[in-house]
């Protein structure tokens, strides 16, 4: 069995990705060669979903510190917290997996 490619990348993460989709676009035949899901151990496992939940835990509390700089909206931050900013930092998470 003969193979016909320009590129052959060995791992489909953030780099491997890269190279890919430019040399692709720059004509070249391109395999991509991927034990598992295409991202790489930072989307996802590491640094992206750290980020996410990261963010996402603080918002209540940044909510909180911004409610003198604006027009009273009731209790916001009360409203932010709890099982719903919980379901949607989770929502979030499985969205970008």
């Amino acid at each position: 069995m003969a193979y016909d490619f320009d590129l052959i990348v060995i791992g489909a993460g953030s780099g491997g990705v890269r190279a890919s989709r430019i040399s692709a676009g720059h004509g070249a035949r391109v395999a991509v060669i991927e034990e598992s899901r295409l991202g790489g151990t930072c989307v996802i496992r590491g640094c992206v979903p750290k980020k996410l939940l990261m963010y996402g835990s603080a918002f209540s509390a940044d909510a909180a510190d911004a409610a003198g700089a604006a027009e009273d909206h009731g209790n916001l931050a009360g409203k932010l917290r709890g099982r719903a900013l919980l379901l949607n930092g989770h929502r979030q998470f499985f969205r970008v997996r």
